[in-house]
């Protein structure tokens, strides 16, 4: 049994395996999940599954995996107006109506963990 096998096998009895900040392997599953059998055959396998985590983490972050990459939609530049939902059209209504008050606005945190580009982050905002 390979790494990629054995991962679908835990994920289907919902452990997640993953490598934290510090590089070891952890799983994450609710309780009860992980029997001595399961725990025996992670240890077994330890080094292949991280090798294979690492690998399909590194793919992820490059963007080449097809699963996981958003394609661009371009725009027409004689198209001018796009249609809007409901929910942007309520918005809008709202705004009007209140004078343009900050109450929907939505200031968040995000902590990222990992590998972090801020060339890609900008060209995610531009696009």
């Amino acid at each position: 049994m390979n790494a990629k096998d054995i991962i679908t096998e835990l994920l289907s009895s919902d452990i997640n395996l993953f490598i934290n900040d510090a590089g070891i392997l952890k799983a994450q599953a609710p309780k009860g999940a992980v029997t001595e059998s399961i725990a025996r055959l992670i240890k077994e396998n330890k080094e292949s599954l991280i090798s294979y985590l690492v690998q399909l983490s590194e793919i992820n972050l490059q963007g080449n995996n097809s699963e996981t990459k958003i394609s661009v939609i371009h725009r027409s530049k004689e198209q001018t107006t796009y249609p809007v939902s409901f929910s942007q059209q309520r918005l809008w209504f709202i705004d009007k109506l209140q004078g343009g008050t900050p109450e929907y606005n939505m200031p968040m945190v995000f902590r990222v963990t990992g590998t972090f580009s801020l060339k890609v982050l900008t060209q995610v905002f531009e696009t």
